[in-house]
């Protein structure tokens, strides 16, 4: 691996769920052991020291997207105890509602084990769709609590309507969100209750990780929009609000685009951000951090729930190289009794 090349990272959750459809979560063994390749074969850094020192010194910065709470309960001591900084992005009207994300909600509709309607009959944007859910048992076995949307197969009609209306309702603006969301609660009979395992954190929250020492947070929106997909004004708010409501609490810096694809966001997205006084704004592409990497669309590497041999295979992949470091790590845990 060439130890010169930066790299930021990107989590969501430091979590063991029973489901994990949109393979948010690591679990925390695994954010441990993510931890120590972190602190052994590179430079932690925090986002602002990787800008101003771009390109060849081994860096790695590590962020989180959301905001869920597990962030400050099982990410935030794990972080402290390696000494590695990170930086939060926390979409706000979550925090200050209290609501599980869209898609937790669509997940918890759909995929959770309890009986449903046979047929859903839905309409999204003046479009009526349909799916026949059938009568079958409502699940809870492995092979379908295990599901995830990159598995090709649909074990049951229920995973195949969770995919599909996850594609709907990913690019509406938010009244259209809430209503699709508030059908689907009334179809199911399921209250719009938070679960504690999904909850975001709270605005107190929020303060108590800028708190510590080695964290900070930055914005992510209000409402986690496809910005792409919104009118000028709409997106100026999504991120003008964030920042200023945000800084209620602690200083923001830092800007992440939801879902973070080049489709996602627009040029009108960077130029709003740059003017609402962020120092610089991370992207969802997988690639190193060069001189080249422009402050406004920094490069990031989508971490899932790996063991730390495969996430250093994923860094090597990253950045190329003879793999040396992969099997010092490896001797290492196995000399530790980690597996």
């Amino acid at each position: 691996m060439r130890r010169r090349a930066d790299c930021i990272l990107l989590y969501h959750r430091v979590e063991d769920l029973a489901r994990d459809p949109e393979l948010l979560a690591v679990r925390p063994e695994h954010f441990a052991e993510h931890l120590e390749v972190i602190r052994k074969q590179f430079r932690p850094s925090t986002l602002s020291e990787m800008v101003d020192e771009r390109g060849g010194a081994g860096r790695m910065a590590v962020t989180f997207d959301d905001g869920y709470a597990d962030n400050l309960h099982n990410a935030k001591p794990a972080l402290e105890a390696a000494g590695i900084p990170a930086t939060f992005f926390v979409a706000l009207g979550y925090v200050t509602s209290q609501r599980e994300f869209w898609w937790d909600e669509l997940e918890k509709i759909l995929l959770e084990p309890r009986p449903l309607p046979e047929v859903l009959e839905l309409s999204v944007e003046g479009q009526v769709h349909r799916w026949e859910l059938g009568t079958g048992p409502p699940g809870g076995d492995d092979a379908r609590a295990g599901w995830h949307v990159l598995d090709v197969s649909e074990p049951t009609p229920r995973q195949r309507a969770y995919r599909q209306l996850h594609q709907l309702i990913r690019p509406l603006g938010i009244p259209e969100r809430n209503e699709v969301l508030g059908s689907l609660r009334a179809w199911a009979d399921v209250a719009s209750s938070t679960r504690p395992t999904h909850r975001p954190l709270s605005l107190s929250e929020v303060a108590e990780l800028a708190q510590s020492d080695v964290l900070s947070v930055g914005a992510h929106t209000v409402n986690h929009p496809v910005l792409a997909d919104q009118p000028f004004s709409e997106q100026e708010y999504e991120i003008v609000r964030s920042k200023s409501t945000l800084e209620d609490v602690t200083p923001v810096e830092s800007f992440s685009y939801p879902y973070g694809g080049r489709s996602d966001y627009t040029a009108e997205s960077v130029s709003i951000v740059e003017k609402a006084g962020f120092k610089l704004a991370c992207a969802t592409v997988p690639a190193t951090v060069s001189r080249r990497s422009r402050r406004y669309e920094l490069p990031r590497l989508l971490v899932r729930d790996w063991d730390g041999d495969e996430f250093l295979r994923r860094l090597r992949a990253l950045f190329g190289g003879d793999g040396g470091e992969h099997r010092r790590f490896h001797t290492h845990r196995r000399r530790r009794g980690r597996r």
